[in-house]
């Protein structure tokens, strides 16, 4: 769509008429501003139609926010999305990413002098997970720099405790881009290892190219002669919801918490501690 417009203004005769130029900032700032400070530009990623009516009713549910945010469709496929208050808006994306009918809901600030027809959205937050980390490469700088690889880490999720079958991390993909299934690092003496991947809340992706927004029969590297088998993607990369992971932060608090303690104590060769019968007692601190 973007190419065919360029393609069209490029072969027009622009008239002296035409090519004058209209200030449009001499109009003084209004209510409009304030529209745009709470409006985020949004695309659903599928090259197949769907229901607007449905995607509105769907979102304003499970955004579960304040009040009912207003949608409003624009030019090549994009689509406005108002909110009544900035609390709103702002939830909404933290909790990116959302889906709809199963397809990847994308959702940006707007450019206040953008034009629908350059209009760029090419990047998702997702919560990924790495796996079989080599265990003495599992510090938070180690996970980082690996995360780093994949795009810009926006957030770690840890307990302060290093082992644990996975790795977490909150990070800005391009989604343009295969997604990416393992990661090759070095090792000391030499040797290297593979790092999986995968990935939460994974909407529609090809399992022949790996591009979130398609699926194979839609997909135009697909040549048709391609075998079950020879597909390089699949539903094992996505990562299942973690659970219990409530107990496992409450222990993870109650043993740093202890931790810290008997640290303190050990700095010290002799400390004063407290007796169960309340007399004070001076011992060396093993």
């Amino acid at each position: 769509m973007d190419d065919d417009i360029a393609a069209k203004v490029s072969n027009l005769k622009i008239t002296e008429e035409e090519d004058q130029v209209i200030a449009l900032d001499e109009v003084p700032e209004s209510e409009y501003e304030q529209d745009l400070s709470l409006a985020l530009v949004g695309k659903i990623l599928t090259c197949r139609s769907h229901n607007f009516e449905a995607l509105k009713r769907t979102l304003n549910q499970i955004w579960a926010i304040s009040k009912r945010a207003l949608f409003r469709s624009i030019e090549n496929d994009f689509f406005v999305v108002q909110f009544a208050c900035k609390r709103d808006k702002e939830k909404v994306l933290a909790g990116r990413l959302w889906s709809f009918d199963q397809n990847l809901v994308m959702l940006q600030e707007i450019d206040e002098d953008v034009q629908p027809s350059n209009i760029v959205m090419k990047f998702c937050p997702f919560w990924v997970r790495l796996y079989n980390l080599p265990l003495r490469s599992r510090s938070e700088a180690h996970i980082r720099l690996i995360g780093g690889s994949l795009g810009q880490v926006l957030e770690m999720d840890s307990d302060g405790i290093i082992w644990d079958k996975s790795a977490r991390l909150r990070i800005l993909l391009d989604v343009t881009k295969p997604l990416r299934r393992v990661q090759r690092v070095s090792l000391k003496g030499g040797s290297s290892a593979l790092i999986e991947i995968k990935y939460e809340r994974l909407p529609t992706f090809c399992y022949m190219c790996g591009v979130i927004g398609h699926i194979e029969r839609d997909c135009l590297k697909d040549s048709g002669e391609n075998k079950e088998d020879e597909k390089q993607w699949g539903s094992w990369i996505r990562a299942s919801p973690r659970r219990g992971r409530q107990k496992i932060e409450e222990e993870a608090k109650a043993f740093l918490k202890g931790a810290r303690v008997l640290d303190f104590l050990g700095t010290d060769s002799e400390l004063e501690v407290k007796t169960k019968g309340g007399k004070d007692d001076l011992g060396a601190i093993p």
